[in-house]
């Protein structure tokens, strides 16, 4: 019996980080997604320096 115990404490351990797991990988994922649209953001042209040219 008291392997039985100490195999499903194991478990169990387990099965409660993997929430956490998978919140850190979401959170990584979130990181990754605001960098790059930093980046983006930044390397668009500055639209207020340029001067407006009407078509036409």
């Amino acid at each position: 019996m008291g392997e039985d115990m100490a195999g499903l404490s194991g478990r169990h351990i387990k099965n409660l980080a993997v929430p956490h797991a998978a919140a850190a990988v979401q959170r990584d994922a979130r990181i990754a997604q605001a960098e790059a649209n930093r980046l983006a953001t930044e390397a668009e042209p500055d639209r207020s320096r340029r001067p407006h040219v009407h078509a036409g």
